[in-house]
């Protein structure tokens, strides 16, 4: 029957000699395949060490920065601590295999924000910038040990990362004023100590700053809304005109916080610098000493409001800076967008004055902001 088969079906006998074909091309296919796999098992352990190893050397650049940020301590002093929070930052967040950072990868100097470029500080010189390196390597004990990259003669590598942190000290910087001018500022004083609090900040910016000036509320369409008292520019004399005759309820008696957040956003959108974006930091202070009470399309609430213009400021890459005035002030809110943007928040009770002033003249100041740059 087998030979009547072959006979009678030629393709028959060939199919037989193709299913060995077959079995030999698996066997000699099956050990590049079984390569490749083990390559992506050491391919995808590189990459994590990696990532871990960007981690702890962005989070020591970020600590180490934000101590050269902080003014409370001499220049010796603030340096010493620099390199001593980097190396505790790193330890937090370095993989578990051995230290990745040594004293010798802690170097302080300065980032040229213009150059793009960084460079170890001189004699004299004060630091903003802090550069880590983390690394695992032969020479610190520590390789990244590889699984099947033996079978080519390779039983580890050497991984470093990167990262540089700097102060905003020195950044070009357009900032815009958000001031609460409802009602409820005329009590206990807390709009003269706002205007003050406003000179002190103007007082700290830097000719390369721009500054504005947004108030709320403001009676518009039917309802109370932010309005743009003075457009963004080099010159600060007309906000600091302007400043003095702010007063409580000077326009409506609401608290329409997402209004002036709203007003804000739209300044920094129509009075763009012909420089590059990056190389502007975009600032929006905003005060308030109340509850919102009025909400700002497309928000449907007051506070649901302040949530939608606090991430249109994030996906714009703005800023906020929040002070909030009072026992009365909404701290939840305010302070929940300044941390989703990356700002600072500042609470004062009533009567504090040095305490608003500080506040004001700190994120005047501008050095308190860090980030990474590289």
């Amino acid at each position: 029957m087998a030979c009547r088969q072959t006979e009678l079906y030629p393709a028959y006998a060939g199919s037989k000699a193709r299913r060995g074909s077959m079995a030999v091309l698996c066997a000699v296919l099956l050990i590049p395949i079984m390569a490749f796999a083990a390559f992506s098992v050491d391919l995808g352990f590189i990459s994590m060490v990696k990532s871990q190893l960007q981690n702890a050397a962005d989070s020591a650049a970020m600590a180490g920065v934000a101590v050269l940020a902080n003014t409370n301590n001499d220049e010796e002093g603030r340096e010493a601590q620099a390199r001593l929070w980097a190396r505790e930052f790193a330890e937090r967040n370095q993989p578990a295999h051995g230290n990745v950072l040594v004293d010798a990868d802690i170097i302080l100097g300065r980032w040229s924000t213009t150059a793009g470029a960084f460079s170890v500080i001189q004699g004299g010189e004060k630091p903003n910038a802090v550069r880590v390196v983390t690394r695992r390597s032969q020479a610190e004990g520590n390789p990244v040990p590889l699984f099947f990259g033996t079978v080519l003669g390779f039983d580890d590598v050497d991984l470093t990362a990167e990262s540089i942190a700097k102060t905003g000290e020195d950044d070009p910087r357009d900032i815009i004023l958000v001031l609460d001018c409802s009602g409820s500022m005329g009590q206990n004083n807390r709009m003269t100590y706002t205007k003050a609090a406003a000179y002190a900040l103007a007082d700290e910016l830097l000719t390369t700053d721009r500054l504005g000036l947004v108030i709320y509320s403001y009676p518009q369409g039917g309802n109370e809304t932010g309005h743009l008292e003075r457009v963004m520019r080099l010159n600060h004399a007309p906000v600091l005109d302007r400043i003095p005759q702010l007063s409580p309820g000077m326009y409506a008696p609401w608290t329409n916080i997402a209004g002036g957040m709203r007003v804000a956003i739209d300044e920094f959108d129509a009075n763009r610098r012909s420089l590059s974006p990056e190389s502007v930091a975009k600032v929006m202070v905003l005060m308030t000493d109340g509850q919102a009470n009025r909400s700002e399309a497309p928000g449907t609430t007051p506070t649901n409001s302040i949530q939608h213009y606090a991430q249109v400021a994030l996906s714009k890459n703005i800023e906020i800076h929040s002070v909030t005035l009072g026992s009365g002030a909404d701290q939840q809110h305010v302070r929940e967008a300044a941390e989703l943007t990356g700002g600072s928040y500042h609470h004062v009770g009533d009567g504090d004055f040095q305490a608003l002033i500080e506040a004001f003249r700190k994120i005047g100041n501008g050095s308190g902001i860090v980030r990474i740059v590289q």
